[in-house]
């Protein structure tokens, strides 16, 4: 995995920006672990409570490659923004594309 560059807003947010080839739903909970100071195999509850980690792989899959998914989202040529936004383990977690093909994970505590 490719080392995130971390950046703190304040005490209760925090925004990280990765790899487009790490899984997404692997780096939202790596996101929540490092936040809480803990082991991503600590993190309580599982992210299928909050949302379909395979969903959430492939939308950004799709994001950076020009592809259709199979939840009919089409990406032209152009770059398009994608975002997705959910509850999980106690933070409004926000999931951005990011124009260099990179994912981004804010975390605000709730």
């Amino acid at each position: 995995m490719t080392d995130p560059i971390t950046t703190v807003t304040k005490p209760s947010s925090l925004s990280s920006e990765y790899a487009a080839n790490d899984h997404v739903s692997t780096t939202v909970v790596e996101a929540v672990a490092k936040a809480d100071g803990i082991s991503p195999l600590e993190v309580s509850p599982s992210l299928y409570t909050a949302i379909d980690p395979d969903a959430l792989d492939q939308l950004f899959a799709a994001s950076g490659s020009g592809a259709s998914s199979e939840f009919g989202l089409r990406f032209d040529d152009e770059w398009t923004p994608t975002e997705l936004s959910f509850t999980y383990a106690g933070y409004d977690v926000t999931v951005s594309s990011t124009r260099d093909d990179g994912i981004s994970v804010s975390l605000l505590e709730k």
